[in-house]
């Protein structure tokens, strides 16, 4: 195994969009893990939206509860990359 495979196996593992979330929003239980948080992945491209935002949908690859985020153009910015990717693998 090459090491760059390693690494981007090891990111595709831990990588979690929990962090985009409002915290009211963490407060849904996942169902399918015994009431933990659900772990959230984007499901589709980000859009643009009025007042300089990114709509991003999310979806618990646990539980398929899906969840709206609006993201800031820099936020959007500094996950558009992992954004893209995990969109590729949903």
């Amino acid at each position: 195994m090459s090491p760059e495979w390693e690494l981007d196996f090891a990111m595709e593992r831990i990588v979690n969009f929990n962090h985009l979330m409002e915290k009211r929003t963490l407060k849904h239980t996942c169902h399918a893990l015994d009431h933990r948080e659900c772990y959230y992945q984007p499901v589709g491209e980000g859009r643009a939206t009025t007042g300089a935002s990114v709509y991003v949908q999310l979806m618990c690859r646990n539980c398929g509860h899906r969840e709206d985020v609006f993201l800031s153009k820099k936020q959007y910015n500094t996950h558009q990359k992992t954004l893209q990717r995990e969109v590729g693998n949903v």
